[in-house]
């Protein structure tokens, strides 16, 4: 639960918590009608601010928001918000729906839009790694909401669901093509023989800012890395399975419908974080 004196950003104020009201109209909580953005902050310092916000602007582009990030000038109100929180390692989620409306079904713009934006203390990052199954539940890689972040998560939570029903960390999402999509908010990465594979955006796959930059450092580190299909059966062959996401940073997995990955090594995906949060850190 949410500390009900942590600042928060709502619509250009900085309040608290429990001061904060939206609209029983506003379109987020009548429609699903909006986009979120979650990052992380080291030392006080937000982590590819500017990758998260473009990624926000392509929602907002498919969506048809009236606007833009920066007509928001949310990057000045993250900082802001970061500041006020007073807290160094963070986890920070920036929230924007078409605002309040009518409940009359329509797809235009009514009013102003509404933002929010909270802080939450990074609590320390356990060391276990995670067990995962496999979700009965489907990502529809055809969709044109597969490649940002709507504020409509069903399908993720249900996968959760299972993932809790069974006892485990984690459900990773195959797509309705019956390939491997990406975890409930995370992006997969499986090791085989040395080479990093992910899948590919056409899979499905959220393009997360964390994928972005393991890629970007795998290749840096001499690592071959590809983006591609991925068929489940390599889930069961691969030597490491590790999930990322700007919360969990590099998590490896050690077990998956309660089979070993591998050998139980973790050793490229802990390389990979040792050099992401020296990145990260910098």
């Amino acid at each position: 639960m949410a500390e009900p004196y942590l600042p928060v950003y709502l619509n250009g104020e900085i309040i608290t918590a429990d001061q904060a009201r939206v609209s029983v109209f506003d379109r987020g909580f009548m429609r699903g009608d909006g986009l979120f953005e979650t990052l992380r902050s080291y030392g006080g310092r937000l982590f590819r601010l500017d990758d998260h916000l473009a990624r926000l602007d392509h929602g907002m582009e498919i969506l048809h928001y009236d606007m833009t990030s920066a007509d928001l000038d949310l990057k000045a109100a993250c900082e802001t918000t970061l500041r006020a929180s007073a807290v160094q390692d963070a986890r920070v989620r920036v929230q924007v729906t078409r605002g309040v409306g009518s409940t009359e079904f329509n797809a235009h713009n009514e009013g102003v839009p509404t933002v929010l934006i909270t802080v939450h203390p990074i609590v320390s990052k356990t060391s276990k790694p995670l067990d995962v199954i496999v979700a009965s539940i489907r990502r529809d890689q055809m969709s044109p909401f597969a490649s940002i972040k709507t504020i409509n998560y069903l399908p993720s939570i249900l996968a959760r669901r299972e993932a809790e029903v069974a006892g485990v960390d984690d459900a990773i999402l195959l797509n309705y093509a019956g390939n491997v999509a990406e975890g409930c908010a995370s992006n997969v990465f499986l090791v085989k023989d040395g080479v990093l594979v992910t899948p590919d955006i056409a899979s499905g796959a959220l393009p997360g800012i964390i994928r972005v930059t393991i890629l970007e450092i795998a290749r840096d580190l001499g690592i071959p890395a590809f983006e591609r299909t991925v068929a489940p059966g390599e889930l069961e062959r691969a030597d490491e399975i590790f999930l990322t996401s700007s919360a969990r940073e590099v998590a490896p997995v050690e077990t998956i419908d309660a089979k070993r990955v591998g050998h139980g090594s973790h050793e490229i995906a802990e390389k990979l974080e040792r050099e992401y949060r020296a990145r990260a850190e910098a």
